[in-house]
């Protein structure tokens, strides 16, 4: 261990060499685009390589995490400065980061839960502790992160950002960089329960990239769902605990249910809806939901006040805002999907807030003597910024089903008929756009659905009818040696993204810019599934024909 940093993070493994290392997590697989070649693309980070050589890395905790059972963790954990001899070797220079890897763990040298020490880092299971979503925010000394009042009205607001329903946390400029490069970068791609075993990762020119970086601030989403009684802390059978009435995971003739209802945010008695015109057509309503705890629970956090919100938010009001488009921009409202209705509404993000209770009014939150605790930890890889090499990703965008130009981000999957064949029990929901910018190329796409119902999710050119980009997530516990041992929970999945670049194993970055695209989810409705999820998180980066950088090395094995 190289040193160590006070509060929140740890910092390891600083200029690690390119080779004689293992991937954090095991291997990974990205999806194979249609016309892709027939070598396979190497994701084992030692072997990266460009014309700079390889990749060295820093490992950081972000922490420590605490919920009770049933609790929804989604707050921002206060700014962590970076290792200083990360902050001396790129003052005033620029540091290109490559990709990144994150787990879930309870950290080497905290108490385990019969007491003893933890004598290495152990992962925590993602049927213990659900990752709904997470940003990491680095800003450097040409930025900080800042707290802005937002419209709830304000469609550009993705409902993922909006963890405080007053203020959305980001990055701002404070003086430019002097090399015109960005201040700050923004890492989210893989997110919810994919996110440790999905790569998070680009093909050899594309990085984030950021002028003097000097910290990092992450906003996760988690959600508790580990039953005290008869699940251990290491990797055990999924058991549920208690759940509240409108939670879809119900068993219908007495087969087993792998994963908690919890996890997809269902609407509890502690909410009630406000509606103030009831008589307006589906879709147009206004309003809003109340959550009021009777009985909150007393604090579990380690500071207060807990992620910067009161803790146990005994009465908290969430506006509404009606957030869903007509056709031929999406498929949702024309449907009359339950989340674009606030009468309708049944489950999601707006009533899934910090330190909320996904249990009814009238359920007590059990064992509330035994507090969950672990960390996020994160393995960054990153090479000097050389713009000989590297291309500069743009702001990471979301392209949604219902996101309603970034802001809607769900909707909910009916459940199918009774008597319906399996094979038959299938929903699909689209949705058509167009980006806009100049000589914006595709580098990376990683699809976001929820892992009970994912089936597919696909990307097409909406004029040549042209297929993209499919991905199909791997589930766990079906034998797939790609999920490992340690992240092998069934019913949770990793999701292969479509890259493109100059390797042998891709494609050429497809143009973006002024193209209509369709993005098309596949999920399987033989439950009830509330705030599904259905939206490539996008790495578009700024290239043209006569850039510099197609004589990038190949990688392959």
């Amino acid at each position: 261990m190289a040193g160590s940093l006070l509060g929140f993070a740890l910092w390891l493994g600083i200029g690690h060499p390119a080779a004689g290392f293992e991937n954090m997590n095991g291997e990974y697989v990205i999806t194979k685009t249609p016309n892709a070649g027939g070598t396979k693309y190497n994701t084992k980070w030692s072997e990266y390589t460009n014309e700079l050589g390889g990749v060295d890395y820093f490992e950081m905790y972000i922490g420590p995490f605490t919920s009770l059972y049933s609790q929804v963790w989604w707050a921002a954990l206060p700014p962590v400065e970076l290792p200083d001899v990360i902050k001396k070797r790129f003052n005033d220079s620029a540091m290109a980061i490559i990709g990144y890897e994150v787990d879930q763990v309870r950290k080497k040298g905290e108490k385990d839960v019969d007491g003893s020490i933890l004598t290495h880092d152990v992962s925590v299971p993602i049927n213990v502790a659900y990752n709904h979503h997470h940003d990491a925010f680095f800003t450097g000394k040409h930025s900080h992160m800042e707290k802005v009042p937002y419209d709830p009205n304000d469609r550009s607001i993705s409902q993922m950002a909006r963890a405080d329903p007053h203020f959305v946390l980001v990055p701002v400029e404070i003086s430019p960089s002097l090399r015109g490069l960005p201040t700050s970068a923004h890492l989210a791609a893989g997110n919810g329960g994919e996110y440790r075993k999905s790569y998070h990762g680009f093909a050899s020119s594309t990085a984030y990239v950021i002028d003097s970086p000097q910290s990092l601030t992450v906003v996760a989403m988690q959600i508790d769902t580990w039953n005290r009684d008869k699940m251990n802390l290491t990797g055990s059978k999924f058991v549920p605990g208690p759940q509240p009435k409108q939670s879809g995971a119900r068993p219908q003739h007495g087969e087993e249910i792998p994963y908690s209802g919890l996890l997809e945010c269902p609407l509890t008695t502690r909410v009630t809806k406000h509606i103030e015109d009831a008589s307006a057509p589906f879709g147009g309503k206004s309003g809003s939901h109340q959550y009021y705890d009777p009985n909150p629970p007393p604090s579990n956090c380690e500071y207060q006040p807990c992620g910067g919100m009161t803790v146990g938010v005994r009465n908290m009001t969430i506006p509404w805002s009606n957030e869903c488009y007509p056709e031929p921009r999406e498929s949702i409202l024309s449907e009359r999907n339950p989340t674009c209705d606030l009468e309708a509404y049944s489950g999601g993000l707006r009533v899934c807030k910090h330190m909320w209770s996904l249990l009814d009014a009238e359920q007590q939150i059990p064992w509330q003597d035994k507090p969950l605790r672990y960390y996020q930890k994160y393995r960054f890889y990153y090479q000097p910024y050389d713009p000989r090499v590297h291309l500069v990703s743009e702001p990471r965008v979301s392209w949604g089903i219902g996101a309603g130009d970034g802001s809607h981000s769900e909707y909910d999957v009916p459940q199918c008929a009774e008597g319906t064949p399996a094979e038959k029990c299938t929903h699909v929901v689209w949705g058509v756009l167009t980006p806009g910018g100049k000589d914006l190329h595709l580098a990376a796409i990683h699809m976001h659905c929820h892992a009970p119902t994912c089936i597919a999710m696909e990307l097409w050119n909406n004029r040549t009818g042209e297929l993209l980009c499919r991905q199909t997530p791997i589930y766990g516990g079906t034998g797939d040696k790609t999920v490992g041992d340690k992240f092998n929970e069934p019913g949770y999945i990793l999701t292969p993204p479509c890259l493109w670049g100059a390797e042998r194993a891709l494609e050429p970055m497809p143009l973006a810019s002024g193209v209509k695209f369709m993005v098309k989810a596949i999920t399987n409705s033989t439950y009830l599934h509330h705030g599904e999820m259905a939206f490539p998180e996008v790495t578009l980066v700024p290239w043209s024909a006569s850039a510099p950088h197609q004589n990038a090395f190949r990688r392959e094995q």
